[in-house]
């Protein structure tokens, strides 16, 4: 199926996909958080209880159990040992509190969406909306009261590619001004026009999230604006 032919999820999932600057999620900070401490609670009952066996059977001096502290194998191999039975609880428990802290751990360290992509990615769940007459529930997922528990996706350094990106977006006007003030010839002047509008919109598409009607409007104006300049006579000719 192609993407216009998907709905709901599958649509959503079918853009994170495409793009992932728009593949937002829930850490689930809090609900990750207290499971850990319940986990965590249910293990100190266990080591507490491990710790209770252990002593009530030094002090009963029974030597099938007293063997255990020296023997894995009696102790795994005894009819019935509480001992190995709550070691086997703990076990399980710690494995699975383990896995969890480090998942957790490793959730913590993705990186917040972007207000321009978190503002796309809303765009795209109102326009899915309005298309369909129906949101995607639970409609509150990525909603205002959310916000500082959502993770992006995307790699850390397309934030450092968007922010190289706006900086020489800023200065390719005043280069250009410059350029143009310097360049005598008026078809040279058109021609660095030219140069530099095809830079701009370069830049735009590489490293921005607009679209081809966005790219073309802005850069349109980019070449009004040098283009006024020399008209109006503001630049030596």
């Amino acid at each position: 199926m192609t993407h216009e032919e998907l709905d709901g999820y599958d649509k959503l999932a079918s853009a994170m996909a495409l793009e992932f600057g728009s593949a937002i999620f829930r850490r689930f900070a809090k609900l990750n958080i207290t499971n850990l401490l319940y986990l965590q609670g249910e293990l100190t009952y266990i080591e507490r209880d491990l710790a209770d066996i252990i002593k009530d059977a030094k002090t009963a001096k029974d030597a099938e159990k007293c063997g255990y502290f020296f023997s894995v194998a009696e102790m795994k191999n005894a009819a019935y040992s509480a001992q190995w039975e709550k070691v086997l609880e703990g076990r399980r428990l710690l494995k699975e509190f383990n896995t969890t802290l480090l998942q957790l751990a490793q959730i913590s360290k993705f990186s917040k969406p972007h207000d321009t992509d978190l503002e796309v990615f809303r765009d795209l769940l109102e326009r899915e909306e309005y298309a369909k007459g129906r949101m995607i529930d639970p409609m509150d997922q990525w909603g205002e009261q959310n916000e500082d528990d959502l993770i992006w996706l995307g790699s850390p350094d397309d934030k450092t590619d968007r922010f190289t990106g706006l900086i020489i977006s800023g200065l390719l006007p005043a280069i250009s001004i410059i350029m143009l003030y310097y360049v005598k010839n008026t078809v040279a002047k058109l021609v660095t026009i030219s140069v530099l509008n095809m830079v701009f919109v370069v830049i735009m598409g590489l490293m921005s999230k607009a679209g081809r009607v966005e790219i073309f409007a802005a850069a349109t104006a980019f070449a009004a604006v040098q283009v006024a300049m020399i008209t109006n006579g503001s630049l030596q000719s």
